[in-house]
């Protein structure tokens, strides 16, 4: 399975798109990193991330964003997190589902076959309504159930 990229320009829909996602598998089930603070050389960037979680978020990159450095995690089936935690042995967990979202990536000149292999982009905003699954999306699904 590919990790998935939204890509676009403010308030387009990435994170809202994302937050669906994570209202389907449960947001106790979520876990949302900061990508504008996130620091792949922090061994405790993932210490949120446990054997519950189904859905992890990076959320916001910034510009110079390494997406190199999820590689090792992306193995093209599951998603493998090297969880550090203070006074605990590191562990790794899978995690079925991850997602970035980034307002700054070049859709045409960034995509190397590595990086092809492990994300599948979304370009936002999307058309006529439609979701990542190619569904079109009912305006009740993103209200909720207010009756």
């Amino acid at each position: 399975m590919k990790a998935k990229l939204f890509v676009g320009p403010l308030e387009t829909g990435k994170q809202g798109w994302a937050h669906l996602r994570a209202k389907e598998v449960g947001f106790e089930n979520t876990v949302v990193i900061d990508g504008r603070s996130f620091r792949y050389d922090d061994p405790f960037v993932y210490h949120r991330i446990n054997e519950d979680t189904k859905l992890v978020i990076i959320n916001d990159c910034r510009e110079d964003f390494n997406y190199q450095c999820l590689f090792n995690i992306i193995d093209g089936v599951n998603f493998k997190f090297r969880v550090h935690r203070r006074c605990e042995n590191p562990k790794e967990i899978i995690v079925p589902e991850l997602i970035v979202t980034t307002e700054f990536f070049d859709t045409e000149n960034s995509i190397s076959a590595s990086f092809d292999r492990r994300f599948e982009i979304k370009v936002f905003p999307l058309e006529n309504g439609v979701d990542i699954s190619g569904h079109e999306l009912a305006l009740l699904s993103l209200l909720g159930n207010r009756s």
